[in-house]
């Protein structure tokens, strides 16, 4: 199973610049310049008219890096180093495991198989099944895979 940032990374792009791109626009273009009208106002200035429109390329700027990261994270490459910070888009199950995601499948008779499993891939496959509790979907899953 291959995640939907992965799979449709423009999908990922346009939500994140939804996700930022409102927040952004809304903080820096109405509620800023309403918070320095009122200092300013205490001191006696007016906010000049340009700043709106830096506050408004500030908000497109901060949109367009979010969007961009997220492009960034989508890379299957990228993706599987965030793996290692736990920060990889992997679809998680409800009780907080990983769904084991990255085995070499092929369909074989409309199902999937494992191919390629080598030895010590299969031993700790193994292993980690052994150390899981019998009614944990993960052990179910793994036991699935193993048995293929």
């Amino acid at each position: 199973m291959v995640p939907i940032q992965q799979s449709h990374p423009w999908r990922a792009t346009l939500r994140t610049a939804f996700q930022v791109g409102i927040p952004a626009l809304l903080t820096l273009c109405l509620v800023l310049p309403l918070v320095v009208d009122i200092v300013l106002d205490e001191l006696g200035e007016t906010l000049p008219a340009g700043v709106r429109a830096w506050l408004l390329a500030a908000a497109a700027l901060i949109t367009a890096i979010a969007s961009a990261a997220a492009r960034i994270m989508a890379i299957p490459a990228v993706d599987a180093w965030l793996d290692r910070l736990k920060l990889s888009s992997a679809p998680i199950t409800a009780d907080g495991a990983a769904v084991i995601t990255g085995l070499p499948l092929v369909g074989v008779g409309g199902a999937a198989a494992v191919v390629n499993l080598d030895p010590d891939e299969h031993a700790n496959l193994v292993s980690l099944r052994d150390v899981l509790d019998e009614g944990d979907p993960a052990r179910a899953a793994l036991d699935r895979i193993l048995t293929r």
